[in-house]
């Protein structure tokens, strides 16, 4: 996976927490999910496909696929949340 493809399913999965979950505490601790997720994908991957590993596919993990999930995880939790607050906002006729 590349780090765009890591990048939109990482904001995918934030946006559907942010719209999803009320309070903060829950949300984050959903968020930790996006990581946890991509080390369980690498991990599948790499015994998949033991003879395409490479000496560089740790690093791989820990300076692309982290750090692409979870940052697109968090900005996509970030415009989630600002929907759900306008809707509220717009609900509560402020």
């Amino acid at each position: 996976m590349t780090f765009e493809t890591l990048l939109i399913a990482g904001a995918n999965f934030g946006f559907i927490v942010g719209l999803a979950f009320r309070s903060a505490k829950l949300g984050c601790a959903a968020l930790w999910m996006m990581p946890i997720a991509t080390m369980a994908y690498f991990n599948w991957w790499q015994n998949a496909h033991s003879g395409d590993l490479r000496s560089t596919s740790g690093l791989a993990l820990v300076f692309v696929a982290l750090p692409g999930s979870s940052i697109g995880a968090m900005g996509g939790s970030l415009i989630g949340l600002a929907i759900r607050y306008g809707m509220r906002e717009k609900r509560n006729g402020s």
